[in-house]
Order: C-alpha cells, then sequence, then structure tokens
C-alpha cells in the first residue's frame, strides 16, 4: 500500500488534475454543472495571476537559503523535490494554457477545465510549500 501511495504522490502532477478533468467533463456532459461565458475574463485574469504566484513560489523556495547544505542537497536529490517542482511546472504550463485557450476563442469547457486543473496542481504545491519549507 506505501509503493501505491508513493506513485500516486510522484506522479501526482498528472493523477490529479486529469482526476479533477475527467470530473468536470462528467458533469458538464450530464449537465450539472453549466459554464457563465461572462465570467471567462475572470477565469482567465485568476489564471493569470496564479502563474505569476507560481512562478514567484518556485523563486523563493530556491532562493531559500539552508543553514545546512548538506541538509538542502538530499532534499535536492529526495523524490519529494521532484514532485514538487513537477507539480508547480505543470500548474504553469495548466495556467498559461487556459491563457492561451481564452485568448484563440475556445469553446469555454476548455479553458475551464484546464483552469480547475491547474487548481488542483495549486493545492498540491501549497501542500509541499509548508512541508518542504519545515525540512530546510
Amino acid at each position: 500500500m506505501k509503493k501505491i501511495t508513493s506513485r500516486i504522490k510522484y506522479y501526482s502532477f498528472i493523477i490529479f488534475p486529469l482526476l479533477v478533468f475527467v470530473t468536470f467533463f462528467l458533469l458538464y456532459n450530464n449537465k450539472i454543472i453549466s459554464i457563465d461565458e461572462a465570467k471567462m475574463e475572470t477565469i482567465v485574469s485568476i489564471s493569470a495571476s496564479m502563474v505569476g504566484v507560481l512562478i514567484t513560489v518556485i523563486t523563493i523556495f530556491l532562493a531559500i537559503p539552508s543553514k545546512d547544505p548538506e541538509r538542502f542537497a538530499r532534499l535536492k536529490n529526495s523524490l519529494h523535490y521532484d514532485i514538487y517542482m513537477r507539480n508547480v511546472i505543470a500548474g504553469i504550463i495548466l495556467f498559461l494554457a487556459t491563457v492561451l485557450l481564452w485568448f484563440f476563442n475556445a469553446p469555454p469547457y476548455f479553458p475551464v477545465s484546464t483552469f480547475l486543473s491547474g487548481i488542483s496542481n495549486s493545492v498540491i504545491v501549497t501542500y509541499y510549500t509548508f512541508t518542504l519549507i519545515k525540512q530546510l
């Protein structure tokens, strides 16, 4: 069971956004959720802001001086560091995709689904930010 949990964590940058995407797809196709096209600009502006937030998070995390360089080197070599970086990069890509899909007038379903998937990565990044900073 522990091995399965570690694999889910390691591939969380794909698993959780995909889970959100599929859930949103099912809810949208069954007409349980509708999209208000008038609010798309708000979603896009939040996405653009989240790109900036995630870039700031990664910059601050990489700039944190460690009291023990060996400890930070061990952290960089651990899987937690990889999980963190992959989720940050996936979040940035998903939020940028939201902005680009809106810019090129894609149907509202696509920007909203990439936005929600990016939010799932942001939640994981927030968790790992606090977890990894405690270890430093």
